[in-house]
């Protein structure tokens, strides 16, 4: 079984470092994404074996919440695809994620499953609640990622005397605040991504959205044919109780629920926040591989 870990980066890079050694295992590759805005060279100062590590090649400038995010990780997945190795998975995950199991009960875990497919995406109740305000997210304008004076008074008054976008496909819809975040089998991250970048009603869908990732990546993925390989589990550890834009940031007092919740990932985790949380993991790592 060999695994991509697909990492997107854009701050931090002492904290990434870290993370790249947590992901060494003879079955894993790690390619990773630095924002086009900021320089490779701290990234590359404190990666201890650049060897074990790809860069993206064709880096994307990112803005949060606009789908250049969606773009950077589309054109990742074909750089690696080009690359002409056989991997079985894409895992995609961010800087700020961290490991809270050995990389090893991973590779494991999808090596037992290779059947399957991993991303989250909300159903029932807690989607009808989540869409109330998520539909806003395409039916309005969103100028967020255009470089003009003036673009968010420009917004609001387009989105007062336009009509509400319409949705130029006739796909369900299916999202959710976790759904960035997944691991795929290659050949679907490969569709995903070819629709992404190539589809004509994907491209006019994604077009000006906000926080679009949350809904387009489950939204291709459960109207392809690998729906039914498909797991409704995106195998991460997210704390969204704060319910800001963000999730929470996780510390010391979260390492017995991040031990105790039986994912593989947790995120968001910033080492200028709390660092010892992130010790503490690598430390039961390192007892368990004992």
């Amino acid at each position: 079984m060999q695994l991509c870990n697909l990492i997107l980066a854009h701050k931090n890079p002492q904290q990434t470092a870290r993370l790249l050694e947590s992901l060494y295992h003879p079955d894993c590759t790690t390619y990773l994404h630095v924002d086009k805005k900021f320089s490779l060279e701290p990234f590359k100062k404190v990666i201890k074996d650049l060897s074990r590590v790809r860069f993206i090649r064709k880096r994307t400038s990112v803005h949060w919440g606009g789908p250049s995010m969606v773009y950077a990780i589309a054109k990742a997945i074909l750089e690696i695809q080009a690359d002409r190795q056989q991997y079985d998975y894409i895992n995609l995950i961010s800087a700020q994620d961290f490991p809270i199991k050995p990389i090893h009960e991973f590779v494991d875990f999808l090596t037992k499953n290779n059947d399957k497919q991993f991303i989250s995406y909300l159903e029932g109740e807690e989607a009808d609640v989540w869409w109330t305000s998520a539909a806003a997210r395409f039916q309005n304008y969103h100028f967020n990622e255009l470089q003009v004076n003036h673009k968010y008074l420009a917004q609001g008054w387009i989105n007062k005397l336009l009509p509400k976008r319409k949705v130029p496909f006739e796909w369900d819809l299916v999202g959710g605040n976790c759904a960035t975040w997944w691991t795929l089998k290659l050949d679907c991250a490969v569709y995903m991504a070819q629709k992404i970048l190539e589809d004509k009603q994907v491209k006019s869908f994604i077009k000006l959205t906000w926080g679009i990732d949350e809904i387009i990546f489950p939204t291709l993925v459960m109207n392809s044919p690998f729906r039914s390989i498909t797991i409704n589990n995106n195998l991460r550890y997210i704390d969204w109780e704060e319910q800001n834009a963000h999730p929470k940031i996780l510390q010391m007092e979260d390492y017995d629920r991040l031990i105790g919740s039986g994912h593989f990932f947790a995120r968001k985790f910033d080492e200028s926040v709390d660092s010892q949380v992130l010790d503490r993991l690598q430390q039961t790592f390192s007892i368990l591989s004992k």
